[in-house]
């Protein structure tokens, strides 16, 4: 049985050093709900950048690590294991991010009959699944518990109506979970082959106010040098007022 120190998540860097797995999601747990907490969904961030990976614990994956492996999905086992370690009413917007996280953003939740082994060790891209069946998933569950206990998160998300509007607002929740993963992973993982990384690639705060002129003066300069029909433009004054009265 491997250690949680022989399970790795990234190969060697220019010094010979390999990260591991626990190294690497412990810092994208902490990047993801760094990057949440201005919305307030810090925790949600913590458990998707924790949970996200969990699929590299198995042999499959880590021998893509050493060239013997290749197309294989490591993102799925994650989703699939998530309501173990996440309590809460409706985990599916994480369980998105978390399957998503290699590709594009789907709504659409990993079957668990990956988990038990009844159904195709493929996707339908042709990927093997970097866990596949009762046994490997239990063996993976059973390193996973050496660095985070189950129900360790405690979430609460938004909860939607059925109007535009709440399909729209969790439209927002899912993309800007997603983002939140896909930035704190791959900045996660640039700072193994680049440690000061992210030092030099965040740019200054945003200034509000700068900003907000900036945005004026380019409408004004569009304004002055539209062509477009009459009632096309008083269209997107309307628009345009309206988006600063939200």
């Amino acid at each position: 049985t491997l250690t949680t120190q022989e399970i790795y998540a990234r190969s060697a860097n220019a010094e010979g050093e390999k990260e591991t797995l626990e190294h690497h999601l412990r810092r994208a747990s902490e990047l993801c709900g760094e990057f949440l907490q201005p919305v307030g969904m810090e925790e949600a961030g913590k458990a998707i950048g924790m949970l996200h990976d969990f699929g590299k614990s198995g042999e499959r994956f880590q021998k893509v690590l050493k060239g013997e492996e290749h197309r294989i999905n490591h993102a799925a086992p994650g989703a699939l294991i998530a309501g173990g370690y996440v309590v809460g009413k409706d985990i599916r917007p994480i369980q998105a991010a978390i399957a998503s996280h290699h590709g594009e953003l789907s709504y659409i939740i990993p079957s668990n009959e990956i988990l038990l082994g009844t159904n195709d060790k493929k996707n339908s891209d042709g990927k093997r699944y970097s866990l596949f069946g009762h046994d490997e998933y239990a063996a993976a569950i059973n390193y996973f518990n050496k660095i985070v206990p189950p129900n360790s998160y405690h979430v609460i998300l938004p909860a939607f109506d059925r109007s535009v509007d709440g399909a729209t607002e969790m439209m927002l929740l899912y993309r800007m979970l997603f983002s939140a993963l896909t930035d704190a992973d791959f900045s996660s993982s640039a700072e193994h082959f680049e440690p000061d990384y992210l030092a030099t690639h965040t740019g200054s705060p945003l200034d509000c106010k700068s900003a907000y002129q900036s945005l004026q003066q380019l409408i004004r300069l569009k304004k002055s040098s539209s062509t477009a029909n009459t009632d096309l433009n008083r269209m997107r004054d309307e628009l345009a007022r309206n988006c600063e009265q939200a």
